[in-house]
């Protein structure tokens, strides 16, 4: 409006929409151990509109929260749009084992049979939890005088346990 003069342009609002989706940045963690809660922490997506702008949205969906050994892809979802990106799922495999009590006995005679009553035998596993085992195996049962130790198997970790064999 200009000293009472009016100017009427016609326009026309064409809509911009979404053409698709995609990652600008992979979260920080892609690697997890089976059982493990997805982090998207530092993962980016974008929406790419038909204008070619884009724009970081956050209100996305995933298919999966947790990640198992059959996952190996993250689908992302928005609007009726997805995009993906690889993830690696390691098995909770033990890194260690542990005499954590030692059994009752560990003075024996010859030919006597090694006793673990009191014996508690500990698996860690790679995501920092520990379990007590029972099913754990042992190498001899009978004792020798030239045995020093049991040795306590799970898995394929080995533990050694220190012993003394004498003579009646």
């Amino acid at each position: 409006k200009y000293d009472s003069k009016v100017v009427t342009l016609p326009i026309t609002v064409k809509p911009n929409p979404v053409k698709s989706i995609e990652i600008k940045k992979l979260p920080n963690k892609t690697t997890y151990i089976d059982g493990e809660d997805i982090k998207l922490d530092g993962l980016e997506v974008v929406s790419v509109y038909e204008s070619g702008k884009k724009e970081l949205i956050e209100d996305y969906t995933i298919n999966t929260n947790k990640a198992t050994l059959s996952t190996n892809e993250i689908v992302i979802s928005y609007l009726a749009y997805t995009c993906k990106f690889d993830i690696t799922v390691e098995e909770n495999s033990i890194i260690d084992l542990q005499i954590t009590k030692k059994p009752n006995k560990l003075e024996y005679l010859v030919d006597e049979i090694f006793n673990t009553e009191g014996m508690i035998v500990t698996a860690e596993y790679k995501d920092g939890t520990k379990k007590e085992i029972t099913d754990y195996e042992i190498d001899k049962s009978v004792l020798s005088i030239n045995d020093s130790e049991v040795k306590i198997k799970y898995d394929s970790k080995v533990v050694s346990l220190p012993i003394k064999v004498k003579i009646d």
